[in-house]
């Protein structure tokens, strides 16, 4: 390879030649002009960058020649360089973590994420676990004690930090969800109990669902918040109907509103103050972090401060009832966290079709009681039923869902869904007896 003119490489090749230099594990040797050596070139190694702008990194000198094989810098240029596709590359990880493959092809698959693929491969990643273990990426590496914990936290902040990347391309704020990530971290380096790692879940849904509200334009069916319940509002991306039909419920009677507004304080810099009654908490946020959370419900914006509020008090208690956030809850927590008050009163802890003696016609006439508050829900396998609101659009009851109780009559009940508090849903009473099968309901 010798010859008179200098030797010509891509700049973006010289970690390669790095790499195949530090066979001992550093590159002070490299100071010696060792690319000079490896290529026996007396004039020296001139790299270029991608525009072909010349850099000078070595300089002209003599050195031993060293032999290199031609194949290995072709090798080493093509694993620098291999890339994946994302369903190949998840189901790569899901081998390593799982056991399938090796432990030490796990780093190379980790640092082959990036922010154009990280969103897809971790989609990819959880359908390898459908039916098995319903975990996601994160949780499977947070929960492989086969790794050191250290390394566990390293490839985690790694597909977190592409994340934030993504999220950062859409200017979506992160900073609330980035601290709250870190110190998870830290909390379980520090900690000899087992990683939670549903919390890390939490977090990652909840910065992907603000991902999604770029797309859907509800922040422009916000409305100001002013430290009141006065504006209707519909459910966001996070699965908290338990808690949007208990603030709709209580929010329908004269007391209930009173308490959840005397709740909320604006404050003349457009912070605002979020007072938990029954856990006697105090939670304050700014007006940037309010218009961030996009993942919560939109129209009223202080229903919004409500949840956030909420959400903050689940995490400083590290999850109630079993549940690190607010997706999915019982009512009665509601009821207590809100006001102080309430109790859990299901009808049944079974699944199945409840016989309509469970509901009795002056059980429902008691929905119309003052200050009284009711939420419904049904549970088991049940059809969906569709029916019309009272404003004539469609609507639909379905399992697994919170419904407000708004009032009642000689031939129907009257509810409320969180998707859209604008109108109610006529439910005659032989539907509502058959098909609702759990209320939490108390008097304020």
């Amino acid at each position: 390879m010798s010859n008179n003119n200098p030797i010509n490489l891509r700049l973006n090749d010289y970690n390669i030649f790095l790499d195949i230099a530090d066979s001992d594990g550093n590159r002070k040797f490299l100071k010696g002009n060792y690319l000079n050596s490896i290529f026996n070139n007396k004039n020296g190694v001139e790299f270029v960058d991608d525009e072909q702008m010349p850099y000078n990194v070595m300089q002209k000198t003599a050195e031993q020649p060293v032999t290199l094989m031609s194949t290995q810098v072709e090798s080493r240029k093509t694993n620098a360089k291999k890339q994946y596709a994302s369903s190949q590359l998840a189901k790569l990880l899901y081998e390593d973590i799982k056991g399938i493959g090796t432990s030490e092809n796990i780093s190379k698959h980790i640092n082959a994420i990036n922010k154009k693929n990280v969103i897809d491969v971790m989609q990819h990643y959880k359908e390898n676990n459908d039916n098995k273990d319903h975990n996601s990426l994160i949780s499977d590496i947070m929960e492989e004690y086969g790794l050191d914990i250290n390394k566990r936290i390293k490839y985690v902040k790694q597909i977190f930090d592409s994340l934030i990347n993504v999220c950062k391309a859409y200017n979506i704020y992160v900073d609330d969800i980035v601290e709250k990530f870190n110190r998870e971290l830290i909390y379980q380096k520090r900690t000899w109990t087992p990683a939670n790692s549903e919390r890390l879940d939490c977090l990652i849904n909840q910065l992907m669902a603000r991902k999604e509200g770029t797309r859907g334009g509800q922040q422009r069916e916000n409305i100001r918040y002013n430290g009141k319940i006065d504006k209707n509002f519909k459910q966001g991306r996070t699965g908290d109907c338990w808690l949007l039909a208990s603030i709709k419920a209580i929010a329908k009677q004269p007391k209930g509103l009173e308490i959840l507004n005397n709740m909320i304080k604006v404050k003349s810099n457009g912070n605002v103050t979020v007072t938990l009654k029954g856990v006697n908490k105090t939670y304050e946020f700014t007006k940037q972090e309010i218009a961030a959370h996009t993942e919560y419900a939109t129209g009223d914006l202080d229903v919004r401060i409500i949840e956030m509020a909420v959400n903050k008090y689940f995490e400083e208690e590290r999850g109630v009832r079993g549940r690190p956030d607010i997706n999915g809850n019982y009512e009665h927590v509601a009821y207590y966290i809100l006001t102080g008050k309430g109790r859990r009163n299901f009808l049944s802890d079974t699944y199945g079709r409840i016989l309509d003696r469970w509901f009795t016609d002056e059980q429902i006439d008691n929905f119309n009681k003052r200050n009284h508050v009711a939420v419904v829900s049904a549970r088991g396998k049940k059809s969906d039923i569709h029916l019309k609101s009272t404003s004539g659009r469609n609507a639909i009851l379905c399992t697994g869902h919170a419904y407000a109780v708004s009032r009642s009559d000689s031939k129907y009940v009257y509810l409320i869904n969180p998707w859209d508090t604008s109108t109610e849903i006529p439910v005659d009473r032989k539907t509502f007896k058959s098909f609702f099968n759990s209320i939490d309901e108390f008097d304020l």
